[in-house]
């Protein structure tokens, strides 16, 4: 499971194309909870980067795409709030960010208002977070 661990993270990470200081120091802190690889995240971020996907190299429409993934006994809002956490801990959240996690949502099985719900959470936590839904346009 942690192999799917390591993608979800890293897909969260490279959402908005960037990875700062604050984004590796929230993974720090679910590394701990999570017990995934740290490495292994910044491995699919380099296979992101390259335009490969580690768990299927034929090339699809979307190569983000993501097959129904186990997360085991995890309570599924409580690992979307974190990623989600993760998603804004550099105060910013964008449409990709926001899409990406739906995705994820999707994935482990998680219905739109569970994800809609971590999302809101971790906004609400965080202060000055700055939301752009659309390329220029910012809130």
């Amino acid at each position: 499971m942690s192999g799917n661990l390591n993608k979800l993270f890293a897909l969260v990470l490279w959402a908005d194309e960037k990875v700062t200081d604050d984004e590796i120091a929230c993974l720090e802190v679910l590394h701990s909870k999570y017990d995934f690889s740290i490495d292994s995240v910044k491995s699919e971020i380099e296979n992101l980067l390259n335009g490969n996907d580690s768990e299927d190299d034929s090339e699809s429409e979307n190569p983000l795409s993501l097959d129904s993934i186990d997360i085991g006994e995890i309570d599924e809002l409580e690992f979307l709030t974190d990623l989600a956490r993760l998603a804004v801990s550099d105060k910013e959240i964008d449409f990709g960010e926001i899409s990406i996690l739906h995705e994820i949502g999707s994935s482990i099985g998680a219905d739109a208002a569970t994800v809609t719900a971590a999302l809101l959470s971790a906004m609400i936590n965080s202060k000055g977070i700055k939301l752009t839904l659309q390329k220029g346009e910012e809130s």
